[in-house]
């Protein structure tokens, strides 16, 4: 009779797949098991596929619309948008646009049109 493989571990995932305590609660809140992570991780010839950290913050943020430890930053609050000086008028524009004159047009240009 044969010995039944044993089931990976979280130290043994956290360690193949390179993450941390809080990519590990990410993971856990995501639904997925250490083998999970550990059977994702890409090879070489797969370059398409993120790596499980990345994986893991992108799902999260796409499930809980946050990524776990980002959030804690000190970050300022963005300034508020200025309005338009003066609300332009289509008939202004196009009085403005036709009285502008045309840029010299050189014979001489390089660029093939």
């Amino acid at each position: 009779m044969g010995r039944k493989k044993q089931r990976p571990t979280w130290p043994e995932a956290k360690k193949l797949c390179r993450l941390n305590q809080l990519d590990i609660e990410m993971a856990k809140r995501l639904g997925f098991g250490p083998d999970a992570l550990m059977h994702a991780v890409p090879s070489p010839k797969q370059r398409w596929k993120l790596p499980v950290k990345d994986w893991i913050h992108e799902l999260h943020f796409k499930r809980f619309g946050n990524v776990l430890g980002e959030g804690s930053l000190d970050r300022s609050p963005a300034p508020p948008a200025e309005p338009p000086a003066e609300p332009m008028d289509n008939e202004y524009d196009l009085e403005r646009w036709a009285s502008e004159p045309l840029p010299d047009i050189d014979d001489d240009c390089d660029v093939p049109f």
